[in-house]
């Protein structure tokens, strides 16, 4: 920060008699918000400008140079998805061949201090984590709908140690079983129940020896 140009603001309002104004950058207050230090480069330093450039380029050769855009959000849409690729699959040689986000990973491992949060609860998709379980959704009995248990009426203490055996079992896994075991040795699949002679037909025994 300038200490003169601050000084100077200082004895500016000291002067007059209203509140002071601040004007505060939106990328400074997202900084700020989220705890993060915002680092500037250095004017005319051809290693950090180039690095800066290089990567805008790659982004419009893989956005507007490439796709016409109806709308700002469809551009939007679009970039999102192509930080989000770049950032979890691209393979970097600057990187030894890692992606950005394995390795951010693999520094929280060496350096959890420099982290606030755990960058692998930040993956996105269907494996998404979250960051504490308090944010998870649990289901508990009361979300559980009313089941009805059908019985076949005969007890069964070889299934279960409780004795009893309900339609489900015989329904489904003893069907499932038996249909895939004649669909394996007739190489024919059974769509309705009962699985009749017709479906599954003798096996030739081929020439008599």
């Amino acid at each position: 920060m300038n200490e003169e140009a601050d000084a100077a603001a200082d004895a500016y309002w000291a002067e007059r008699d209203e509140p002071r104004i601040y004007r505060w950058h939106a990328f400074d207050w997202a900084c700020d918000q989220t705890k993060i230090e915002h680092r500037l480069t250095k004017p005319r330093c051809l290693s950090t400008n180039g690095q800066v450039e290089r990567m805008n380029r790659t982004i419009k050769d893989a956005t507007v140079k490439r796709y016409h855009y109806v709308s700002h959000d469809e551009l939007h849409h679009h970039l999102q998805l192509f930080v989000e690729a770049y950032n979890y699959d691209r393979r970097l040689k600057t990187l030894r061949g890692r992606t950005p986000y394995e390795f951010i990973c693999q520094t929280w491992t060496k350096e959890p201090e420099r982290f606030r949060l755990d960058p692998s609860h930040h993956m996105p998709g269907l494996n998404t984590m979250n960051a504490n379980l308090a944010d998870y959704l649990v289901e508990v009995n009361a979300d559980v709908p009313e089941i009805t248990t059908i019985s076949v009426g005969v007890s069964d203490l070889t299934a279960t140690a409780l004795g009893g055996k309900a339609v489900g079992e015989l329904g489904i896994v003893g069907v499932a079983a038996i249909g895939n075991a004649v669909f394996h040795a007739t190489g024919r699949r059974g769509r309705d129940l009962p699985i009749t002679v017709q479906v599954a037909p003798t096996p030739d025994p081929g020439p008599a020896g």
